[in-house]
């Protein structure tokens, strides 16, 4: 630490606590205060720091300053640790989760909610950079395995996509070594865990490309066809129809879970339905 405060430095890892200029003067947790710069390499010229090779003189007056800019992920983890950017992130979470569960089945506004969330609690230090990174993997994994068993036309996985990008991002940020012979250690585990992970994610896609979509074909063969209401239907939600489930708008009421429904149309990807009163079960393979 050379001198500083290792008190206050271990607080800033382990609490995320912060100081202002003049405070973290006063704590020796910094040696000056400059306004710019140029005003720092004026400062600093002529002092004397230790290194492994031993004392440097600095001679840092009039010294060429050459600015490297952030790249494209730096500039995306810059922009997510701000206080501001964090409030609304949880804001646009929060109503993402509420839009979802008040409207089973939309998908797009859970996942986006998800991300949000947990995105904003690496922001505000809640989670650090392993456990925000790990939580949107796995996220992105249970995304990828529900793909399998919900008729969801790819949304869940191009959110489990963004999910694990964003998760890799925040796990494995970009290393530009200063010195020479630095390098970044990975662990293998985590290799093994991202290689896995893709290998199912292509599994899944597979199944997906392959497996029969009752759409294409022929809408008509869904027409009064009965299935199961996996949810309350309410009049929006999920049910079992086919061999699938699907999103279902009911035209006739509200159907609780468990119910048996019946569909009148096929709107785009949903079903329009209707009570299916003296079938409870059936049609529901």
């Amino acid at each position: 630490m050379r001198g500083r405060n290792e008190q206050w430095a271990e607080d800033a890892v382990r609490k995320s606590v912060s100081a202002r200029v003049d405070e973290a003067l006063a704590l020796h947790v910094v040696d000056l205060q400059a306004n710019d710069v140029p005003d720092l390499l004026a400062k600093i010229d002529g002092r004397t720091v230790t290194t492994s090779a031993g004392d440097v003189r600095l001679a840092t007056k009039n010294a060429p300053v050459i600015d490297d800019g952030l790249n494209p992920i730096e500039a995306f983890l810059h922009l997510v640790v701000d206080p501001q950017i964090a409030v609304l992130l949880f804001t646009l979470g929060t109503y993402g989760l509420i839009f979802e569960l008040s409207n089973p089945g939309l998908i797009f506004p859970g996942i986006i909610g998800v991300i949000a969330i947990i995105l904003a609690l690496f922001s505000f230090g809640t989670l650090d950079a392993n456990g925000a990174g790990v939580a949107l993997m796995v996220f992105a994994l249970l995304l990828f395995v529900a793909e399998i068993k919900v008729q969801a036309h790819g949304l869940l996985t191009a959110g489990g996509i963004a999910s694990l990008v964003i998760g890799l991002i925040i796990l494995f940020p970009p290393f530009r070594p200063t010195f020479p012979g630095v390098r970044q250690s990975v662990d293998p585990l985590l290799v093994l865990f991202v290689v896995g992970l893709t290998t199912i994610f292509f599994g899944v896609a597979l199944r997906t490309a392959l497996r029969p979509l009752p759409i294409a074909s022929g809408s008509s063969l869904l027409l009064g066809a009965v299935g199961v209401a996996k949810t309350d239907v309410a009049p929006r939600g999920i049910a079992h129809v086919a061999g699938e489930d699907w999103t279902v708008v009911s035209e006739g009421g509200d159907i609780a879970k468990g119910g048996a429904v019946r569909v009148k149309r096929v709107d785009g990807v949903r079903l329009i339905v209707e009570p299916a009163r003296g079938a409870e079960g059936k049609g529901a393979a």
